[in-house]
């Protein structure tokens, strides 16, 4: 078995087991507290430094990491209201007079909704049987908004004295 050997940085001293052996006992003491000291040293040390590395570290979220962004702390707060509790249910307020959105007028599209003129229970035909309006609703349709090309076409010409006329642009 190989002897095991100390070295002792700030003293510069390699003790081996056997010259450990031979040290008298208070030698050996001192030798411990400095040791326990040092240890202590680096122990609080290594708490500081590990306290660094954490601030210096970015928590994970949703923006540098494959967390789902539901679990990020970055929009914890995006859905809360600032507004303060009230002591009012949720909803329309009795007394409250409510507004529909009126029927236009004259809307520009008309559809009629008529039944077929043979029965679907027992086949008979219904040629003069009128119909009776039950009911109509209107719906407010938002159209797609389309592009349009516009070309311009700009001409020029040369008057026989030589004067050419100006090119005026103008916007369609």
């Amino acid at each position: 078995m190989s002897p095991i050997t100390i070295f002792v940085k700030s003293k510069g001293v390699m003790v081996s087991k056997e010259k450990l052996r031979k040290l008298s006992k208070d030698k050996l003491v001192d030798m411990m507290y400095d040791l326990l000291i040092k240890v202590d040293a680096l122990t609080t040390e290594v708490q500081e430094l590990r306290s660094v590395v954490k601030n210096l570290k970015t928590p994970k979220n949703s923006g540098n990491s494959s967390l789902p962004p539901s679990s990020s702390d970055l929009f914890r707060f995006i859905n809360h209201s600032l507004r303060g509790k009230s002591d009012k249910k949720k909803g329309g307020q009795p007394r409250h007079k409510g507004e529909t959105l009126l029927m236009s007028p004259n809307p520009d599209k008309k559809i009629e909704h008529r039944p077929d003129k043979i029965c679907p229970h027992c086949g008979k035909i219904h040629i003069d049987v009128p119909a009776n309006l039950i009911g109509k609703r209107q719906a407010i349709e938002i159209p797609f908004i389309q592009t349009s090309v516009v070309e311009q076409k700009v001409y020029q010409s040369i008057c026989t004295c030589g004067y050419v006329t100006p090119i005026i642009s103008r916007q369609i």
